[in-house]
């Protein structure tokens, strides 16, 4: 019985082990220029100003025109709708609304490569 239950814990832990981490996501857009990245942080970062960095929260699934995320932090709220945000650009696909200190940008995002 204990050899079953070694095996066993062995099994459950191998498979564990083996869950790739998740993608990166990056957006940006241009009326300002800004970049947004999703990994283990959100952070933002505008032209002129220093970078917003913040903890990245759970993310919410919700519908906007659809599938979309949501990620909310204290200062930077990220929607990601999968919509067509630039046509034949397979690298940012999605729609992206962020809103960071109450200033609102719009842009374009994907996974990161």
């Amino acid at each position: 019985m204990k050899k079953l239950v070694v095996i066993s814990l062995t099994a459950f832990l191998g498979s564990c082990a083996t869950v790739p981490p998740p993608m990166a996501y990056h957006a940006t857009g241009s009326d300002p220029t800004w970049n947004l990245v999703i990994d283990d942080h959100v952070t933002f970062t505008a032209a002129d100003s220093a970078p917003v960095t913040e903890p990245t929260p759970p993310m919410i699934r919700g519908f906007a025109r659809g599938y979309a995320e949501l990620y909310q932090t204290r200062r930077i709220e990220v929607n990601i709708a999968r919509d067509q945000c630039m046509p034949n650009n397979p690298t940012a696909p999605d729609r992206v609304k962020v809103t960071v200190d109450g200033h609102n940008y719009s842009g374009c995002g994907g996974a990161a490569a």
